[in-house]
């Protein structure tokens, strides 16, 4: 019987971790790729060559490439197998609980609040954070495996993990700080550990200066504690459903981090155990934080993901040693974590900073990208395209009121550009498209004659146009109805530059001019109509231009001054 009960556990935490795997992250499987991960397709599909080196070999280059040949351009099939990864790595948390010491609660209720943490949310919803996913797989394979004196094995797996990704670069000298084991293997291990990593970063080309103004630009200073202390505020602050919204560090909530290190001293106050503990548990956090700590303007709740397990371990390990029937308190941790992300999961799946436009980038980017990609298919896009996006009449400001305050903003149409890596991705998912540009403008030097134009409206839809000269006549009509007359104007002189004669062309541009108070011009403009309807044999398009032009000038002087 004990048998029998022992494997139904066996069954029932693994069954337990991807019930609150699918229950959070189900939503994810809807969410079309996204930023970088047009990127990685594009290479995975062949339109361009691999060039990051082994620089995440592993995360990026074999990933996209083995999920680009079994589900193609199926987003469905990547976050499926992202989420499996997510709920092997609760079940290694639990293995490393046990390892530490604690009890088959105690250690469930680690391994399913790391599934079930805030941290995970971009991971799940983020095709290219599979980086952040199998980063945690190799560390926690790599923690086992010194738990069971396996250095060989370790060695092995922290190589794996530096080829997912460099984050992980201090793990095996921390571990052999904070784990038991005698002096020479804990020397072996920390040297070990500093020499594989430094090895492997430098042929990674790492350790090259980031230029100012780089995304992944870094520097040493105060910013170190700016940026520990804005993650340390992020989990003091667990109503605040989008922390990283601003992506840099956040002056305005720092003393927040003096939540989470209150809440610590409180727990281990007068038990010198658990505060050795707790200073070992820390260390290790501050190990797998300390690189993203540099980086000047690139600080995102995900890099919390595998840094956190010593907490949630802690944590469990602090509620498992209640006496008696308190000790099924430790089943509060991982309820009270899968209510906070169930709530703080649903406010950014919904939230927004402008009708209509997401407020999670990943979320809105994925949007257009699918918006756009659909749009082309029913139109049966082929050939040459070109998407043009008349700039929006305001900015989106991708900060939004909530009190940070910000200088990002960005035009509604870009939302769409960046989408689909400014086109450069479309034939990936339409192998019948050989090229595809996203422009805000059509300008002097825009090849369009001999392309497909599609006119972006919002974010991501498309309305097809038509080809070459045809498209471009419909994008003038559409800026004319939308009273942009400098556009309007622009788009016909373009036309006249390969049709100088075109009655009909002539006609609008005399329109635009009555549009604009130009009356001096439009009766010029008619003029130059009068010259070509004589010298039609038969009267034809330059007479009913003429005629048209003749009716709108009349039309606009009977009406009262400065109503045109």
């Amino acid at each position: 019987m004990s048998d029998a009960g022992g494997r139904l556990r066996g069954v029932a935490l693994p069954l337990a971790l991807g019930l609150v795997t699918i229950g959070l992250g189900l939503p994810a499987v809807r969410i079309f790729f996204s930023l970088d991960d047009h990127l990685f397709l594009e290479r995975a599909a062949g339109l361009v060559p691999w060039d990051e080196g082994i620089r995440r070999l592993l995360s990026v280059r074999v990933f996209f490439t083995a999920a680009w040949r079994l589900f193609g351009d199926n987003a469905v099939g990547y976050h499926l197998t992202i989420m499996s990864i997510h709920a092997l790595n609760g079940w290694l948390v639990t293995r490393v609980a046990r390892r530490l010491g604690l009890g088959d609660a105690a250690a469930a209720a680690a391994g399913l609040a790391f599934v079930a943490a805030p941290a995970a949310f971009t991971v799940l919803h983020w095709i290219s954070c599979v980086q952040e996913a199998l980063l945690a797989c190799g560390a926690l394979l790599a923690t086992l495996l010194v738990l069971e004196g396996r250095l060989p094995g370790a060695f092995g797996a922290f190589a794996l993990t530096l080829l997912c990704k460099e984050s992980g670069a201090l793990l095996l000298p921390a571990l052999a700080l904070v784990l038991p084991m005698p002096p020479r293997r804990r020397l072996l291990l920390g040297a070990g550990g500093v020499a594989l990593a430094t090895a492997l970063l430098f042929v990674m080309g790492t350790f090259a200066p980031r230029p100012a103004g780089s995304p992944y630009e870094t520097a040493f200073g105060l910013n170190l504690v700016a940026n520990l202390f804005t993650y340390l505020a992020w989990l003091g602050r667990p109503w605040d459903w989008f922390p990283d919204r601003a992506a840099v560090p956040v002056p305005e909530i720092w003393a927040w981090g003096l939540v989470p290190i209150a809440a610590s001293v409180a727990a281990v106050w007068g038990s010198p155990a658990r505060r050795r503990a707790l200073l070992r548990g820390v260390l290790v956090f501050l190990a797998l934080l300390a690189p993203v700590l540099p980086l000047v303007r690139h600080s995102y709740s995900y890099y919390l993901y595998l840094p956190l397990v010593p907490i949630w371990i802690l944590a469990a390990a602090a509620l498992g040693l209640a006496s008696g029937r308190l000790r099924r308190a430790v089943w509060v941790l991982p309820i009270l974590v899968i209510a906070l992300s169930g709530w703080q999961g649903h406010q950014r799946r919904t939230g927004t900073i402008a009708e209509g436009v997401l407020a999670d980038p990943v979320l809105r980017y994925a949007a257009a990208a699918r918006g756009m990609v659909e749009d082309l298919r029913v139109a049966g896009a082929a050939g040459d395209l070109l998407i043009v996006g008349p700039p929006a009449a305001g900015a989106v400001d991708l900060i939004d009121e909530d009190g940070i305050e910000g200088d990002v903003q960005r035009e509604v149409f870009l939302l769409a550009g960046r989408a689909l890596d400014d086109g450069r991705s479309v034939p990936v998912f339409l192998p019948r498209v050989t090229s595809a540009a996203l422009v805000v403008d059509i300008g002097d030097h825009t090849v369009w004659w001999d392309r497909k134009l599609y006119l972006s409206r919002g974010e991501g839809r498309l309305h097809d146009l038509g080809d070459g000269a045809d498209g471009r006549r419909k994008l003038a009509a559409y800026f004319y109805r939308t009273q942009d007359y400098p556009r309007a104007r622009r788009e016909i002189l373009a036309l006249m530059a390969r049709a100088p004669n075109d009655p009909q062309l002539i006609g609008q541009l005399g329109a635009i001019a009555l549009a604009q108070g130009l009356a001096a011009e439009a009766d010029s403009i008619l003029s130059r109509l009068d010259e070509l309807a004589r010298r039609e044999a038969v009267p034809g398009g330059a007479a009913a231009s003429r005629n048209d032009l003749a009716r709108w000038i009349q039309e606009d002087r009977s009406r009262p001054s400065g109503v045109h």
